[in-house]
């Protein structure tokens, strides 16, 4: 089988046989996007948004796209009589646990699926009993100067530890383009980055230096803010450590 996404290639990494994954998509050997980068580039056979005819070749006997795979690569595959499973869209952690159900019926592996979401359950827990800062009004801010709303994987973060996502509150519903006048408005106490780069632009910015004048920023690696998997719960406690030093100062 194969699959045409980080998030459910992450999840059947975790329930099915290795052997069983035949190909993977390239984004799946990026570390920027995946956290299994490293092992999955490790693997054989690498396909790019080019190589239908070497998915085709492959022969595999089960294909799972999104709800952002080409039109044109499913139908190549469904002409070619390969069965394909679309999976749609998930990015919200209940989603992301009735999806590994899922994926456990449709591979005959519905004890290891149910075991990983029971795992992510107790994870959960633990998670919540953290005392953050409930108080804590953050943002998450990208290099295309836009901020992340409700249903987006950084306003499950918030919702898992206890943040108040300022995005969110605001009416913002996925991700919107905004000014540096409306982050200053906002007054988030935590400004969240995925960019490096962006983290000392801000530091220069004429207005947002202000935002972020007692160092209120957190830089969190772009395969956790991203992740739309098991490692979900991992992205959440990720930036519950990140957050530690600054409840501790409050």
């Amino acid at each position: 089988m194969i699959a045409h996404s980080v998030g459910v290639t992450e999840i059947l990494w975790a329930i099915v046989p290795h052997k069983n994954l035949i190909a993977f998509h390239q984004s799946c050997t990026n570390s920027s996007y995946c956290i299994l980068a490293e092992q999955i580039a490790k693997q054989k056979n690498i396909f790019s948004a080019r190589d239908t005819e070497k998915v085709i070749a492959w022969r595999p006997d089960l294909v799972f796209t999104v709800s952002y795979s080409s039109p044109n690569f499913v139908a190549a595959l469904r002409n070619a009589g390969i069965r394909t499973v679309d999976l749609g869209y998930f990015s919200s952690l209940e989603a992301i646990k009735k999806q590994i159900l899922l994926l456990g019926k449709i591979t005959g592996q519905e004890a290891n699926a149910s075991d990983l979401v029971k795992k992510m359950n107790r994870y959960q827990r633990d998670l919540q009993k953290i005392k953050l800062c409930p108080s804590f009004r953050v943002l998450s801010y990208s290099s295309f100067r836009t901020v992340a709303g409700k249903g987006s994987t950084f306003d499950e973060l918030c919702q898992i530890i206890g943040l108040t996502n300022l995005a969110k509150r605001a009416g913002i519903i996925g991700f919107k383009t905004v000014e540096a006048e409306w982050i200053l408005k906002q007054n988030p106490d935590i400004i969240v980055l995925s960019s490096r780069r962006l983290q000392q632009q801000i530091r220069h910015h004429p207005l947002l230096k202000e935002a972020v004048k007692n160092h209120r920023l957190i830089y969190l690696e772009p395969r956790y803010l991203s992740a739309i998997s098991q490692f979900t719960i991992a992205a959440a406690n990720r930036l519950a450590f990140l957050m530690a030093p600054f409840c501790a100062k409050k």
